[in-house]
C-alpha cells in the first residue's frame, strides 16, 4: 500500500572512508512523530528484496543508522558511468516486534563527484607529419586525440590549451552535442623545412575541478621537405682552358 512505503534520499562524497555517517532513515523518515517512545523503540530495520548496492552500505537494525562499508568511488560504479547523476537505491523495511508496524522505505542515495581525477591522454606522444611550403596553405588543420577524465560535470575536462602559445601552429576546440571535444591544430604561418626541421608542442587538457587537474599531450611536428628549391652554382660563371 501506498500509506506504507515512505520515500527518503541522502546525499554524500565520493571517496568517503569506510565507517562513514550517511544517515538515519528511521529519523529521515519521520517513524518517531507518531509513535511512543516504546513503540518508536521496538522497530529493526533491513534490508528487503533486491539491492544491487547492499554491500556498499550497511544498516544498524537497532537504531536505523546507515553508513559505508567500503570506500565508495563513483566512477567505479556500472551505474553511474558517463553520467551526471549517480543515485543508489536501497530498499529497506521498518516492523515493530510487539505491534502491527511496518514500512517499507525507499532510500536514495546521491553520490556527489569530488575532482579525483586528472584528464588524461590514450598516448603521452603523438607525431604530426607536416609537408612544407604551399603544399600544406595557411589554415589547414589536423586533428590531434582528446583526453579523457572519469569525472563528470563541473570536474570534467573544461578547456584545451597549446604550450608555447606562440609560433605557426594555432588551436581549434570545439564541442559536440555529446559533450565531448574535437582538437585540431591549425597551421597559422607556411612551414619551411630549410628553416626548422621539428617542434614540439604541447596540448594540455584542464578540468573545471576547484583545484583544476590537467593532462598533458606531448606534439612532436616533423616538417617533410619538397622539392622547393633548384640546384645552384657557386658561380654563374666559369672559365675553362682545354688544352
Amino acid at each position: 500500500k501506498g500509506e506504507d512505503t515512505i520515500q527518503i534520499s541522502f546525499t554524500i562524497l565520493e571517496q568517503l572512508p569506510s565507517a562513514s555517517a550517511v544517515g538515519n532513515i528511521a529519523l529521515e523518515a519521520r517513524l518517531n512523530v507518531n509513535l511512543t517512545v516504546n513503540e518508536f523503540d521496538s522497530i529493526s530495520y533491513s534490508y528487503i528484496g533486491d539491492n544491487p548496492h547492499q554491500d556498499k552500505f550497511s544498516i544498524n537494525p537497532s537504531t536505523g543508522a546507515l553508513e559505508t562499508n567500503t570506500m565508495i568511488d563513483r566512477e567505479t560504479i556500472t551505474d553511474c558511468a558517463d553520467t551526471l547523476d549517480c543515485v543508489l537505491v536501497l530498499n529497506f523495511v521498518a516492523q515493530s516486534s510487539r505491534t502491527s508496524f511496518f514500512k517499507l522505505i525507499i532510500a536514495s542515495i546521491n553520490i556527489i563527484d569530488i575532482n579525483d581525477h586528472a584528464p588524461s591522454f590514450s598516448q603521452p606522444i603523438f607525431t604530426l607529419n607536416i609537408s612544407e611550403s604551399t603544399i600544406t596553405p595557411v589554415g589547414s588543420r589536423f586533428t590531434v586525440p582528446t583526453a579523457v577524465d572519469k569525472d563528470t560535470g563541473k570536474n570534467g575536462i573544461l578547456s584545451y590549451n597549446r604550450y608555447p602559445s606562440d609560433g605557426p601552429f594555432g588551436l581549434n576546440v570545439s564541442k559536440k552535442l555529446d559533450g565531448s571535444f574535437h582538437v585540431q591544430i591549425v597551421l597559422k604561418e607556411l612551414l619551411d623545412r630549410e628553416k626548422q626541421e621539428s617542434y614540439n608542442l604541447q596540448i594540455a587538457a584542464r578540468d573545471g575541478g576547484d583545484q583544476p587537474q590537467t593532462g598533458i599531450l606531448n606534439v612532436n611536428v616533423n616538417v617533410l621537405d619538397i622539392n622547393d628549391n633548384a640546384p645552384t652554382f657557386d658561380r654563374s660563371k666559369y672559365n675553362i682552358t682545354v688544352k
